[in-house]
């Protein structure tokens, strides 16, 4: 309806944007009924369901699902699943929101229908899975499977949406080594999904079990400028009384590159 909806991630509102009058509305009333149970994360994060004229977000810092209303820009906030859950991405079957866990060290797939608010926790996961913390990240729902892709976890989950049952999916690429995110963006066209990496682009025909590798480059002007913009974030990040001090993620390394303007790694070392 020619408006601009923004999410918080880590500002707790929803920003509505108007185009015709230029106007911006903030939608926050439901903060204030929140008991967070986790201070580590935001509120929402990139995955959410529109179904029909009302929009579904799950809370990453608590076991709750935002219910807004486009209509009137209504909120209520569901409380799904027991205190210890929290959710990092929402499906929809028809009936159901299937939820995934932001902490699967101790989170489970949690099945909710929001007319009835019967609520059904699954943790049968499969024995080769390794209850990371931030085992997941994105997801996408083909046919009757939910594809759960591994963030910093061993595996990738599917979940059968009739049975609950869930098993292994095999790696779209190798990942051996992979520093952060393993999937971090994922996008859904009707029984294809594309996987964006820093690479490459991977093209996933579900239906026919077919994989495609796209591999692309970047100038080294451009990955110069991401790494200055990167190690420019974590100065400020760390700093403190002035003092910037050694950590795993600003290395003394990364500090003179920062300084030196973003020089390439070789230079530094000469």
């Amino acid at each position: 309806n020619n408006k601009l909806y923004l999410f918080g991630y880590c500002y707790p509102a929803i920003w509505c944007f108007d185009f015709e009058s230029r106007t911006f509305d903030i939608i926050d009333k439901w903060a204030k009924e929140i008991h967070y149970t986790n201070n580590e994360d935001g509120c929402f994060h990139v995955q959410f369901k529109k179904v029909e004229e009302k929009v579904y977000l799950p809370f990453m810092n608590v076991n709750a699902v935002l219910e807004f209303s486009l209509k009137d820009k209504m909120t209520k906030v569901h409380y799904v699943g027991d205190k210890k859950q929290r959710y990092i991405s929402i499906e929809w079957d028809g009936e159901n929101f299937w939820l995934i866990p932001r902490d699967a060290s101790t989170g489970s797939i949690v099945r909710w229908n929001p007319k009835t608010d019967e609520v059904k926790q699954f943790d049968n996961y499969p024995a080769e899975f390794e209850h990371h913390k931030y085992a997941f990240y994105r997801t996408a729902m083909i046919d009757k499977e939910i594809l759960a892709f591994a963030h910093c976890g061993n595996k990738n989950i599917s979940i059968n949406i009739e049975t609950g049952n869930m098993d292994i999916f095999e790696d779209l690429y190798d990942t051996t080594g992979v520093n952060g995110s393993k999937y971090p963006f994922i996008y859904k066209d009707g029984k294809v999904i594309y996987c964006l990496l820093n690479t490459e682009v991977i093209r996933y025909d579900y239906q026919h079990n077919n994989v495609e590798h796209f591999p692309f480059s970047l100038s080294d002007e451009i990955i110069r400028r991401q790494e200055h913009k990167k190690l420019k974030e974590r100065f400020i990040k760390y700093r403190h009384n002035g003092f910037v001090y050694e950590k795993r993620e600003l290395s003394l390394c990364d500090m003179i590159r920062l300084l030196d303007g973003g020089m390439c790694k070789e230079t530094v070392t000469k």
